[in-house]
């Protein structure tokens, strides 16, 4: 979904848009897991699930975001 969004308004750039994706994925691993390790250390391990319930709904509310805006671009560039 990450990529398929930019590359459908892009498909020259897939290569640029991949590495993108794929970098940001990774620094997204070093960067979250030590912050969940500090609130189960802190929190309890019962408390990661939460985190990631909250991370997961962002994360759905950014690509609906996003799919909407694509949708009504989509509609605006019919009508023209």
């Amino acid at each position: 979904m990450l990529k398929s969004i930019p590359v459908e308004e892009k498909p020259e750039l897939f290569g640029t848009i991949l590495g993108l994706v794929l970098t940001s994925s990774g620094m997204g691993i070093m960067v979250f897991q030590p912050i969940l390790g500090y609130i189960a250390e802190h929190r309890g391990g019962g408390s990661i699930i939460y985190v990631l319930l909250v991370s997961m709904s962002i994360g759905f509310v950014f690509a609906s975001i996003l799919y909407i805006l694509k949708s009504k671009s989509k509609h605006l560039s019919a009508n023209s």
